[in-house]
């Protein structure tokens, strides 16, 4: 892949090869995450949808990661950024101005694991029927009732 550095707030951040073409970054400040998303935007204009993403609950280290899966298409590579939030307060921002694609995975983590994604205005409970009530059936605390 032409580049392996991501510019996040004056810093550059090194995507990983974990695999043949499958690179990653841990972004520590999950606030820092859309300067990475346009960095790597930047860098390949025409060629990075989202493919996903996705949220594990963390219960005994108070946080939930996020990892969101993006495709190159130019490197025919996969490039995972993850971040993490705290359990207490989700909340991470939006990434749908830069990638309007991202907003549906956004509102399924929302919906599921109750991340709050500052910014993105079609958050709404999308899977879960209306009697669910107000938790959230993917972590791992959730009790149905």
């Amino acid at each position: 892949m032409k580049q392996r550095l991501l510019k996040i707030r004056g810093r550059e951040i090194e995507l990983v090869e974990k695999k043949p073409r499958r690179l990653e970054a841990r972004i520590d400040d999950p606030w820092a995450l859309p300067e990475a998303v346009a960095s790597l935007l930047e860098a390949y204009p025409d060629g990075v949808y989202i493919s996903a993403i996705t949220a594990v609950d963390l219960p005994q280290e108070e946080s939930i990661e996020l990892d969101y899966i993006f495709w190159v298409i130019p490197e025919k590579t996969a490039v995972t950024l993850r971040t993490r939030v705290p359990r207490a307060d989700p909340r991470a921002p939006s990434i749908a101005g830069l990638l309007p694609g991202a907003s549906a995975y956004e509102q399924e983590v929302y919906d599921l694991m109750g991340v709050v994604f500052e910014g993105n205005e079609s958050l709404r409970r999308i899977f879960t029927p209306p009697d669910i009530g107000s938790g959230y059936p993917l972590r791992k605390d959730w009790k149905e009732g």
